[in-house]
């Protein structure tokens, strides 16, 4: 168990270390984010009348979206660790698999706590406002999605043999995502080509549950916005996140072995 243990930590340590060494992608990291909060949900508040504040409502749904995706990216590094060598020590070492992808999904995970922490920064200069009650409730719904980001991308790497198709494969897998969730426009009422799918992609319910908990205090908002109640938007993300950790860890265990 202690070297469990300590592997789960090195290997965390190692991503989170990569992370604070490598100031571009922390800069580039914040820098889309922005651009989508503000282009975005600057635009759509100027054009398009709604009951509620359309930058505020775009930056909830970036928010979700950016610590999901920052993960779920930071997981498939692994497919470059395999071709490194890397990865391969790490499975030879005397320690369980699904410690070497725990450990590395805590580590990602915090880098996307962190994102997570600095839009919320981001949210109060450009306006949004909160309280540390809201601060409070976002901590554990953030933990929640860093999870879930990481199971999504075992789930992709399970797919990909090398690096370049994993550059191919991530973005056909995260970007429609961004306009099925409803990160920048509402999804409530959809046709039923669009609808299937939406209800589909892991990042609605991150970006539902991240909704449900900034607008709980205002229903007749709420009503508009949200899709589902928040207990249903936890118990989905749970059972994607074991289906999604369980194949994946097989998956990736399966192709270590056959190497």
């Amino acid at each position: 168990m202690t070297n469990q243990i300590n592997a789960i930590s090195a290997i965390a340590y190692r991503d989170i270390t990569k992370y604070i060494k490598n100031p571009s992608r922390v800069l580039i990291s914040l820098i889309f984010p922005v651009i989508f909060i503000v282009v975005l949900g600057g635009s759509f508040k100027a054009n398009v009348q709604t009951p509620y504040d359309f930058m505020i409502f775009t930056f909830v749904g970036v928010l979700g979206q950016t610590i999901f995706q920052t993960v779920a990216q930071g997981i498939i590094s692994l497919v470059q660790d395999r071709e490194q060598d890397l990865t391969q020590e790490f499975f030879v070492a005397p320690i369980a698999r699904v410690s070497i992808l725990i450990g590395k999904i805590i580590g990602e995970g915090f880098v996307g706590f962190i994102q997570g922490l600095m839009i919320l920064l981001i949210g109060l200069l450009i306006g949004v406002t909160y309280s540390f009650m809201d601060i409070l409730i976002f901590i554990p719904i953030i933990i929640l999605v860093t999870i879930l980001g990481g199971a999504f991308g075992l789930l992709i790497i399970s797919f990909a043999d090398d690096s370049q198709n994993i550059n191919r494969v991530f973005p056909l897998f995260i970007f429609p995502q961004f306009f099925l969730a409803g990160v920048f426009t509402p999804i409530k009422d959809l046709p039923l080509y669009l609808l299937i799918p939406s209800r589909l992609v892991p990042l609605t319910y991150v970006v539902d549950l991240f909704r449900n908990a900034f607008y709980r205090n205002t229903p007749e908002v709420k009503e508009f916005i949200t899709i589902f109640p928040i207990w249903i938007d936890v118990l989905i993300i749970v059972v994607m996140i074991i289906v999604f950790m369980t194949y994946g860890t097989l998956a990736i265990s399966k192709k270590e072995r056959d190497r």
